[in-house]
């Protein structure tokens, strides 16, 4: 869930620009008649603005999970200054979209700016493409490209699995150099079956035997060791180090979400849970 709030912010912050780029277009381009604050006009923008932070509260409260904000500091700064932004934002939209239907009202209905044509232009197609819906509609197809590119995907295969140790180093004259141990061999198993996947697993191995003890590991080309442990500062000492090795599984199960954007905020819908072989 963490990776798809990281996309829906990321997909937020991409989103509110490019408005805010159409935005500056549009006070560039129409008259000032067009734009231009009136009381009436102001009114009607507190208006409806206080219905859409009514409703955005109203989501934040009941569909979003705080806690992922609350988790790391830089979020919380992240979200409040994204908020202050997106909040003017949102009330020059409003601001117009009460433009765009004073001025078409007065178009069609008062017979007035018919010289203009280009604010009346400007005020349909933002009704039609700029409203609330397309903002959303947006948001969601931008989150969705986000999220493809920071998933590299959707996942075809199976995530791999610790599969065992690869030996990396040998130190010369160690009891391992001695045993025949080569760079580049795997280990996945140790005394007579017990498996190795992890680098905790083999160190567990050897911190469990004392100097002298003997200690068989077996690779994954079916090669078997038998090593007599040294001593270094007072602990058992093979004179390896090792790095994890990951293997491709041959099967699992993953859960894809269904997420709903249309209230502004990714909401889990459903889970499907695909196998893969």
């Amino acid at each position: 869930m963490s990776m798809i709030y990281n996309a829906w912010g990321i997909g937020a912050v991409i989103t509110y620009l490019l408005i805010a780029v159409v935005f500056v277009i549009i006070y560039k381009i129409t008259t000032k008649e067009f734009h231009k604050f009136t009381k009436k006009r102001l009114i009607a923008d507190l208006i409806i603005y206080s219905i859409a932070i009514l409703s955005l509260i109203l989501n934040i409260i009941y569909l979003v999970d705080m806690t992922f904000l609350t988790q790391s500091v830089s979020r919380m700064i992240f979200a409040i200054l994204f908020s202050i932004f997106a909040l003017a934002i949102d009330f020059f939209s409003v601001h117009l979209l009460v433009c765009s239907i004073v001025n078409i009202y007065k178009y069609f209905w008062k017979k007035r700016f018919k010289k203009n044509k280009r604010d009346l232009a400007v005020g349909i197609v933002y009704l039609i493409f700029l409203n609330g819906i397309s903002k959303k509609i947006l948001l969601a197809l931008i989150t969705v490209l986000v999220l493809m590119v920071i998933s590299n995907g959707f996942p075809q295969n199976c995530p791999q699995e610790p599969c065992g140790v690869e030996v990396v180093q040998v130190m010369p004259g160690s009891p391992a150099e001695m045993a025949g141990i080569t760079e580049g061999e795997m280990i996945v198993t140790a005394e007579y079956g017990q498996q190795v996947k992890t680098n905790a697993d083999f160190s567990s191995i050897v911190k469990s035997k004392k100097p002298g003890d003997s200690l068989r590991f077996e690779t994954e080309t079916g090669k078997k060791y038998d090593i007599n442990l040294g001593e270094q500062d007072g602990n058992a000492y093979i004179g390896i180090a090792t790095r994890q090795k990951l293997c491709d599984k041959t099967s699992c199960t993953m859960t894809a979400e269904v997420i709903d954007y249309t209230s502004g905020e990714p909401v889990v819908v459903s889970k499907e849970v695909y196998e893969f072989e």
